[in-house]
């Protein structure tokens, strides 16, 4: 990638990162039906920093889908585009109630940590950028905020993930972690 992450992060040197995978998090509120989320992001960010004693948290967004993905095969995230094209008026209005406070959320996140947010970017590849350059951003042992399972790629003897969220799934629970050891 060539973006300079190190203007962005500086990592304490002590304790961990927390690493969140914005969109995926938010989807928690998305399946309750709320609109009205940020602060309840925030304190669950802060919690789950607390809870694993992650001195750096960096929150990962996309901006679009991922363009190197796209090159690659073009019809990626397709059976998106067509799931949506059968939404009611209602549904599509939902969405962007809810998008406009994601929005709000990523805003506000902005005022406190890091937000990695980039044109043709997704979230995953800005969390494997920064697990394989662990080091050199100085950023120790990371714990992962996602229930995507593109994030379980990451998972090594210093990266472990939380799966937060996943009303998909049923083998994917609230508060499971998995470490690599």
């Amino acid at each position: 990638m060539a973006f300079n992450f190190s203007e962005k992060i500086t990592g304490s040197g002590r304790n961990a990162t927390l690493i969140v995978d914005a969109l995926n998090l938010a989807f928690r509120w998305k399946h309750q039906g709320r609109t009205d989320f940020c602060d309840d992001y925030v304190r669950t960010v802060e919690s789950l920093a607390k809870s694993y004693d992650c001195s750096n948290i960096i929150i990962t967004a996309d901006k679009g889908s991922s363009s190197y993905r796209k090159e690659i095969a073009a019809d990626y995230k397709q059976n998106r585009k067509d799931k949506y094209a059968d939404q009611t008026e209602a549904e599509k209005q939902a969405f962007l109630d809810f998008f406009e406070e994601y929005e709000n959320t990523l805003e506000a996140l902005g005022d406190l940590f890091p937000v990695l947010r980039y044109d043709g970017v997704e979230a995953d590849d800005l969390a494997a950028h920064l697990v394989k350059n662990r080091v050199r951003y100085g950023l120790g042992d990371i714990w992962l905020i996602s229930s995507d399972r593109d994030w379980d790629l990451l998972i090594d003897e210093s990266c472990s993930i939380l799966l937060c969220y996943s009303k998909r799934s049923n083998n994917r629970e609230l508060g499971r972690a998995l470490r690599c050891n």
